[in-house]
This record gives C-alpha cells, sequence and structure tokens, in this order.
C-alpha cells in the first residue's frame, strides 16, 4: 500500500507535529485506539504487540498529543499516526505539538524573556519534554485507508466506530505497513 501525503497548493500547510523528531520508519502498523494505557492493556489481553510498529491511533478521550506519543514510546512504537476522526476536522488534519509540558521548553515555568535565564538544549529536564519517536497527524480519508488494510485480531467492540463511517474491524499489527518518514 502506498500513501503519500504532500500539499497539493504552494498555500496548504503540510502536515507536521511542532517538537516530532525527523526519522523513517518502514513497518507494520497497529491500531491502538485512543492510545491510552487501558488502549494497551487491551491489546495485551488480546495478545497484540505493538513493539517494532507504527500505532495507529485517533485523537480524544483527553489524552494530548505528547501523552499519545510519550506512551507509544514506552511500548515500543517506532512512530505515531494521529488521526481525527470524521466530522471533528473537515477533511483535514489537526495540528500542533507533542512536546510535554507547555511553554518554552528552554525557559520552563518561567517566562522566556531576551536576556533572562535560559536552560541549554543538552539540559535533561529540556529533553524529557520531547519525544524520541516521529509523529505526525494523519486525514481521517487516509487513516481509515489503512484501518481497512490491517488484519490481525478484532478489534473489541467499545472501540468500534458508532457512526458506522470507518473501517475499524481489525488491530493488525499489519499486514498494511507503512514507509514513514518525517522531516
Amino acid at each position: 500500500m502506498s500513501l503519500l501525503i504532500l500539499p497539493s497548493q504552494e498555500k496548504i500547510v503540510a502536515p507536521y507535529h511542532a517538537y516530532s523528531p525527523s526519522g523513517t520508519v518502514h513497518a507494520k502498523v497497529a491500531f491502538v485506539n485512543y492510545g491510552r494505557e487501558v488502549d494497551y492493556n487491551t491489546l495485551a489481553v488480546l495478545g497484540v504487540n505493538v513493539s517494532g510498529c507504527v500505532v495507529l491511533v485517533r485523537k480524544g478521550q483527553g489524552l494530548s498529543r505528547g501523552g499519545v506519543v510519550k506512551i507509544a514510546e514506552s511500548k515500543g512504537a517506532l512512530a505515531v499516526l494521529l488521526y481525527t476522526e470524521e466530522g471533528r476536522v473537515s477533511g483535514g488534519v489537526e495540528r500542533g505539538t507533542v512536546m510535554r509540558g507547555v511553554g518554552d521548553p528552554l525557559s520552563p515555568g518561567w517566562a522566556g524573556v531576551e536576556g533572562g535565564e535560559r536552560l541549554g538544549l543538552e539540559d535533561s529536564e529540556v529533553h524529557e519534554r520531547f519525544p524520541k519517536i516521529p509523529s505526525m497527524p494523519l486525514s481521517f480519508g487516509n487513516a481509515d485507508v489503512i484501518l481497512g488494510s490491517l488484519g490481525g485480531r478484532t478489534v473489541p467492540p467499545e472501540w468500534r466506530d458508532s457512526g458506522g463511517r470507518s473501517r475499524v474491524l481489525r488491530v493488525g499489527p499489519g499486514p498494511a505497513k507503512v514507509n514513514f518518514t518525517y522531516q
């Protein structure tokens, strides 16, 4: 399967997550619902391991983008594709930051003013705020194509789209693979 996401006009901003690291991953995809700990626990009960996979996550349930990526990192995922369900974003993507915390990462908790105190880029307090794996927003339409290509275990009934528009039937991993490159 091949999905290439490029802006069709110069005035369109390409999908991105601020503070996501660059990276290239070629791996099977696994659907992890909202990417919460409880969702990974449900997959574990089903015998599904996402380590070494690109995880496909739907946005929602109060978990921040940075929180989604942090949990995915801890489960051994190689990258995150995050989509917004149809109806929440009209045919597009929802961009945002994946940095953990708020404000300027070099002045956490205080004003980042010229000449003021700043942490260095190598400071551990700065590093822990940034994800270690790449992530990117995805449109519902592109996510639906991937979801329709997954095999593996059947999704739990509570994970199914109540509107019936999505093809969320299986969690993977695979057989769908993505060649994920984020710069």
